[in-house]
Formats: structure tokens, sequence, C-alpha cells
């Protein structure tokens, strides 16, 4: 996210109008995912249209979870951000859009690490236990795992090429 959102800082955009902004994004890919996942269920397209604003009317999150899953309208955007790529990620290829669901999932790295690199893991295993399910969409699986994996990529590169070095430790 700050390698997105740096350079638009630097050209002068106010804070305040990119904290907005990123909100706003955060906050669609929330309604995408909970749509998307609600259509891998089974939902019709109209329900699943209405998911998200369902759940919002009903705010699971004070359903006392010891661990509560958080999707919209909380202050921790990154974590947010990061679920909402793997539920729709995990959405995506509950309906086989194969290609789509693993450019998600490669990409999913570049907007949380940790979270990321689970689901890729997870895909892969699942992908695998599954392979002979997964075998005739191989080649959708791997143009978009590549575009996704690609950007994961530059991400990194990114970062490792621009962080500072930090002092040393004795």
């Amino acid at each position: 996210w700050h390698q997105v959102l740096a350079p638009i800082l630097a050209v002068g955009v106010p804070e305040r109008t990119l904290t907005l902004a990123l909100s706003g994004a955060v906050g669609a890919i929330s309604f995408a995912a909970l749509t998307a996942f609600a259509r891998g269920l089974g939902a019709s397209t109209d329900l699943a249209l209405a998911t998200p604003f369902v759940l919002g009317m009903l705010n699971p999150t004070q359903w006392v979870f010891r661990y509560p899953i958080i999707l919209l309208g909380h202050g921790h955007t990154y974590g947010i951000a990061g679920l909402a790529w793997l539920v729709l990620a995990c959405g995506v290829l509950a309906t086989e859009r194969w290609a789509v669901a693993a450019f998600l999932i490669g990409s999913a790295p570049a907007v949380h690490a940790s979270l990321g690199a689970w689901l890729g893991l997870l895909a892969l295993l699942c992908g695998l236990a599954r392979w002979s399910e997964i075998r005739p969409h191989i080649a959708a699986i791997l143009r978009g795992g590549i575009l996704g994996g690609s950007i994961t990529a530059l991400s990194l590169a990114t970062h490792l090429l621009t962080r500072d070095t930090g002092p040393a430790i004795d």
C-alpha cells in the first residue's frame, strides 16, 4: 500500500483526500468480496448483491467472538484490506473464475504479506488435493497466477531496493 500511496502524496495530493479514497477502495473491496463469496456459496445474484448491506445491518462485530472478523467500518485499514482481498479471492475461486482467482491469490502477498502467503499455500495444497478437477483449467490458473505473482514480486523488489538499511546490530 505504501508503494502506491507514497508517490501520490509526493505529487501533492492531500493526506485527507488520499485517506478518504483509500477507505473507499477498501470498502469497495469488502463489498465485492462479500458479494463474490455469497455468489460462490450459491446465492442468487440479487441475494449476493444484498449480502454486504444485510451484514452491515446485522453488525457481526458485536456477536461476541474472541477474534472478530471485521471487513468494514474499522480503523485497521491494512488488516481489513488484506482480509477482504482473501475473501474476494476465495469467493471468485468458488465461482470457478480460475484466471481471476489465481491473479487475486498471486497478488495477495502484495496486499497483506502474511495473509497472502498463507492463502497461496492453502490454495496450492487444495489444488493439489483436487488435481483431477483443476487440471483442465491449469492454463488459466497459470496465466492469472503468473500475473498476480509478478505484481507481488515487483512489490517485494521495490521494497528491498528502496528501504533504509537501518542500523547494524552487534
